[in-house]
């Protein structure tokens, strides 16, 4: 049910990229659900995809600050290595060359930890599935997992990461962008830390 786009999502050389069916998925899932009209017959099921909800427009928002557009083999939305606009010989180039680059870094970690925010909350939908309708859901498949990399030795990485125990307890685990950059450090896993409020403001 998720895997279909959550392992359609790299990193490549320096760049986050997402694969045209990926990116089209999920943005068709966040129009489902920000019209979904729900039952509240099953309510632990429902905070669970709004949560989803909430976690993917924020990603895909995010990243779409910096990303373009790249006719690849395999079209695919790519984050712009923006800090390369900068490049020069003056000390001012230099400088702000080298602010870019902590903006740039700054971007990568929270499109990266949106990403396992967005995997935390697949599997907690399916976690919901399993307590009230079928304990066998995703049992095979397993749980939900997403990949970075290439690392210095050209690995990648495989991550599963999950809401703890106690984030389960309440209905929506992701609070906003502004709180998840405050609190994505408490998570099981992060790639950065720090809050930027511009990232709170529409994009000039």
């Amino acid at each position: 049910m998720f895997s279909f786009w959550i392992s359609d999502f790299r990193d490549c050389a320096d760049k986050t990229r997402i694969v045209e069916f990926a990116h089209d998925s999920l943005q068709k899932v966040c129009a489902w659900l920000s019209s979904r009209v729900w039952p509240r017959r099953y309510p632990s099921v429902e905070h669970a995809f709004k949560n989803f909800g909430m976690v993917s427009t924020d990603f895909l928002t995010v990243f779409h600050r910096h990303a373009e557009w790249k006719e690849w083999k395999v079209p695919a939305w790519c984050t712009e290595k923006f800090y390369r606009r900068f490049y020069g010989r003056t000390s001012e180039d230099v400088l702000a060359s080298e602010k870019a680059l902590r903006k740039f870094e700054f971007h990568m970690a929270l499109v990266e930890d949106l990403l396992l925010e967005l995997t935390r909350a697949a599997n907690l939908i399916c976690q919901r599935v399993r307590e009230e309708f079928d304990a066998t859901f995703r049992i095979e498949e397993g749980l939900v997992s997403t990949v970075s990399g290439p690392y210095d030795d050209d690995s990648l990485r495989s991550h599963v990461p999950q809401y703890s125990k106690r984030e389960t307890l309440t209905r929506f685990p992701y609070s906003g962008l502004l709180k998840f950059m405050h609190v994505r450090q408490k998570r099981d896993m992060h790639f950065g830390k720090g809050v930027r409020s511009s990232y709170l403001k529409p994009e000039e």
